[in-house]
C-alpha cells in the first residue's frame, strides 16, 4: 500500500504536466488559466498541484478542449 502511494506521489505530477502540455493553449485561455503556470506548478509543488489540477482545473479544461477541437 505504501509503495503504491509513494509511486502515486511521483507519477501524478508527471501525468499532470503531460496533460497540460498536450492540451491546446486555446482551451486554457477559454477557462481563464495559463498553460505555462499549469506546466510549472506540478514541477514546483508536485503532488499537491497535480491533485488540484485534476480535481478543479482539468474537468473544465476537458470541456473547453473539446469545444476548441469541434470549432477547428
Amino acid at each position: 500500500m505504501f509503495v503504491l502511494l509513494g509511486l502515486l506521489w511521483y507519477v501524478l505530477p508527471f501525468f499532470a504536466i503531460v496533460r497540460a502540455v498536450t492540451t491546446p493553449t486555446a482551451a486554457f485561455a477559454q477557462i481563464g488559466r495559463s498553460k505555462v503556470v499549469w506546466v510549472v506548478l506540478p514541477l514546483v509543488f508536485g503532488f499537491l498541484a497535480a491533485a488540484y489540477f485534476y480535481a478543479f482545473v482539468y474537468p473544465s479544461l476537458k470541456v473547453a478542449a473539446q469545444v476548441a477541437l469541434d470549432v477547428t
